[in-house]
Formats: C-alpha cells, sequence, structure tokens
C-alpha cells in the first residue's frame, strides 16, 4: 500500500518531466476510503459482527480497500513512466525511484512494528529468519518465515515492496521493446501508444493467469516454491496480485492520452469522468453482487471456494477502478468529487498510510485490555471499541505522516537529488 502524494502533468505544457506532475486533488479521498475500509473489516472482525449471517460478508469484504491501494499505487507509480515514454518527459531514474519507494514504506511500517513488538499487541516472532523477513517485508516469499506474525495486515506491503521491484523491470523491457529491441529506432507517438496497450494487455493477462494458477493449485512445483538453499522462494505470492497493479497502470495511461489530448481511444475515460455519480453507483452495484450473488459465507466452520475467490478477485479490480475514476478523469465538480476534497477526507488520506499501520494493533489492545465486552457482543463497548479506534488511528496515523513520513520523503529527495516528491 502507498499513501505519498503522486504528482502528474499537463501535456498542454512543456517540457514536461516527473518532477511536474501535479496532484489529484480527489486522489487523498480514495486514500482515506481504503484505509477507512479496512479499518471497518478489522473492527468487525473482532466483534460478533464478523461472523453475523446477515451483514458478515459484507463487513468482511470491505477489504476491498487493499485492492483500492493496489490499482491506486499501478496508477501513480507507472504515471510519470508512461508519461516519459509517450515524449512528455525523463523517465525518472532507477536509483532515485527505488530510494523514494524504499523511504515511503519502510521506516514508518518499522516505528509501528517495533512498538507492536514491544508491546507485544499481537503475535510474536521466535526465529532469526522470521524477524530479518518481517523487517525487509519479505515473508511473504518464503517458507518458515513467519508471515505475518509482525503485523498481520504487513502481508499487502510485501506485495507492494515486490511491485516496487517489479514495475522497473516492466519499464526497462517494455522500453527495450519500444526501441526495437535494443535497436534504437523512434517510433510514432501513435505507435508507441497502442505497444503500451498491448503490453498492458499482456501484463493483465498473466495477472489473472498467475492468480488462477495460484489460487486452483495448477502450478507445477518447480514454480510453486523455487528451492534457494535452506528457503523456498514463492514468486507466484506477488504474480497473483499483478492484475490489480495493471489495471492502474491503465488507468495512468488513459490519463496520460486524454491530458496530450489524443485519447479518442479512451473515451470510456471520458464518459467516467463527466459521469462520477454513476460510477460509484455501479461500483455499489457490483459490490451488492459480490456480497449476495457469489455466494460468500462469514462466521465458523466458513469457507470460500476457489472459484468464489476468483470472483471476488475479479469483481475488487472492477470496483476498485470504478471508485477511482471520478478522482483522475475529468469532469465538473459535484457531490461525489466535493465528498472526495473535503477537508477532513484529505486529513484521513494524508494518514491513511499510518491508520493502515497501527489500527489492527489497536484494535486488539484495546478489546484486550479494557473492552473485553466487544469480544462478546455488548453494543456499547462495540461501539466504544470503533469510536475510540478510529479517533485513535487517525491521530497515530496524522503522527506517523508529520513526525515520520513526510522526513523520510523529504531526506529521499535529497538523497536521490530530486527535487519532487517522486512517489505516490
Amino acid at each position: 500500500m502507498v499513501t505519498s502524494r503522486q504528482a502528474a502533468a499537463s501535456p498542454a505544457e512543456s517540457p514536461r518531466t516527473g518532477a511536474e506532475l501535479s496532484h489529484l486533488e480527489g486522489i487523498d479521498g480514495i486514500r482515506a476510503i481504503a484505509a477507512i475500509a479496512v479499518f471497518f473489516t478489522h473492527w468487525a472482525a473482532l466483534t460478533p459482527l464478523g461472523g453475523d449471517a446477515t451483514l458478515g460478508v459484507w463487513w468482511s469484504q470491505l477489504n476491498i480497500g487493499v485492492s483500492i491501494f493496489f490499482v491506486l499505487s499501478g496508477f501513480l507509480l507507472y504515471r510519470p513512466f508512461v508519461l516519459a515514454a509517450t515524449g512528455g518527459g525523463r523517465r525518472p531514474e532507477l536509483k532515485g525511484f527505488l530510494i523514494r519507494r524504499a523511504f515511503r514504506i519502510y521506516p514508518a511500517y518499522w516505528v509501528a512494528f517495533a512498538f507492536d513488538m514491544w508491546l507485544g499487541w499481537q503475535l510474536r516472532l521466535s526465529t532469526n529468519i522470521g524477524w530479518l523477513t518481517n523487517i525487509t517485508l519479505t515473508d511473504d516469499y518464503f517458507r518458515n518465515a513467519e508471515p505475518t506474525s509482525g503485523l498481520p495486515q504487513s502481508w499487502t506491503l510485501v506485495v507492494e515492496v515486490g511491485f516496487y521491484l517489479f514495475l522497473p523491470l516492466f519499464v526497462l523491457a517494455s522500453g527495450w521493446l519500444l526501441s526495437g529491441r535494443g535497436k534504437g529506432r523512434l517510433l510514432a507517438v501513435e505507435t508507441i501508444d497502442k505497444k503500451i496497450r498491448i503490453h498492458l494487455a499482456v501484463l493483465m493477462v498473466i495477472g489473472l493467469v498467475s492468480m488462477t494458477l495460484t489460487q486452483f493449485d495448477l502450478l507445477p512445483e518447480w514454480a510453486s516454491a523455487i528451492d534457494i538453499g535452506d528457503f523456498e522462494l514463492h514468486p507466484f505470492n506477488f504474480l497473483r496480485w499483478l492484475a490489480m497493479f495493471a489495471a492502474g497502470m491503465t488507468l495512468a495511461h488513459a490519463w496520460v492520452r486524454h491530458h496530450r489530448g489524443d485519447g479518442d481511444d479512451f473515451g470510456w475515460f471520458v464518459v467516467a469522468g463527466a459521469n462520477p455519480v454513476r460510477c460509484w453507483l455501479a461500483a455499489f452495484g457490483l459490490f451488492f453482487v459480490l456480497n449476495e450473488a457469489v455466494g460468500l459465507e462469514v462466521g465458523s466452520g466458513a469457507t470460500i471456494s476457489d472459484t468464489q475467490w476468483a470472483i471476488r478477485h475479479v469483481l475488487h479490480i472492477a470496483i476498485a477502478v470504478l471508485l477511482i475514476l471520478p478522482a483522475i478523469a475529468p469532469g465538473p465538480p459535484g457531490p461525489v468529487r466535493r465528498f472526495l476534497r473535503h477537508r477532513t477526507m484529505v486529513v484521513a488520506g494524508t494518514a491513511s498510510y499510518g491508520i493502515y499501520l497501527w489500527h489492527f494493533g489497536l484494535l486488539v489492545f484495546l478489546r484486550r485490555e479494557w473492552l473485553k465486552g466487544a469480544e462478546t457482543g455488548d453494543v456499547v463497548q462495540v461501539a466504544t471499541l470503533l469510536v475510540v479506534g478510529l479517533a485513535l488511528s487517525v491521530l497515530l496515523g496524522w503522527l506517523s505522516y508529520h513526525l515520520i513520513e513526510a522526513p523520510a520523503r523529504s531526506l529521499a529527495r535529497r538523497l536521490s537529488g530530486s527535487r519532487s516528491p517522486g512517489g505516490s
């Protein structure tokens, strides 16, 4: 999950670089929605609400906030690369990109992780490899690495780190193909755009196929677990989520095409921008289908079939795209955009990474130490857990941003020689 501000560019001006990309005002509102959705699904899971036969599925599927973060990452991080590929400025340097990403995700995570382990709010690690892989956010890729035994929600950060490493490789490979397989041929912008669309489509297919192979246990043994010394590497633990990032990258390409003034074949992007309410109504409609028609169950003994999981995965992508479109596509002011740009949403969006890091440990601690009745359904204590947990999560998220994240971003800019935030 990423929460820093990413820039944008208006192609009508030139020359442009990644440093001149402007912040999209609605993005913080989307981050706020994603973080608070994850908060609610964990709050419900720690109370009888999570197992309720009627609404339990709805609470559990608010974990769609994770999918929103993944799609948003694909959009924000790929945007300066695709802008550069189509003649809109310099491509971000690999060294600077990796420095900014590392300083974006690790410092705040390390503080939350250390505090959580110190207080023992949740689980404790018992092996050296467990400590190492949890600290480096690589635990989900190795056998016996105690994945999610630190911060349970950190598995999503492991996927994010995987994307940070994958994206430059994809850009280099895509650039090599765009240059005529290393022959340095200059291609027309229209040709480049067509090839980028093909590359992104291939990426989407790889992601969906990887998800299917992994979920249905169809991978050959040599691909599902690669032996490296005493470890087993599980690369498909990232690739199974690739389609979500590819969806965001497709949005980035559409954004660049539109702002360059030649996005006629991305008419859907303009239509979405002109109809934000319809986008959100469609998202809510798909969310209803997910919860009421897919047959998901919650509670003791409930299971989810491979087919249900795959359908949920695809619906999560579609819902996330529909929710994000009004924040990035052009269009007139309206209730959706005013909501996303409201100061409350901007504050929560700014604090979203901290909220994501701190909320679950806080909820566990509050329920265990002071609000034990929340576990058995005491209405007052369930409500108190919600209000106090959310308030403290936002407060710690705000402190995390101003005391850790913003200074770390500033240091990253100095180390990478960049004058812009250069990240999302």
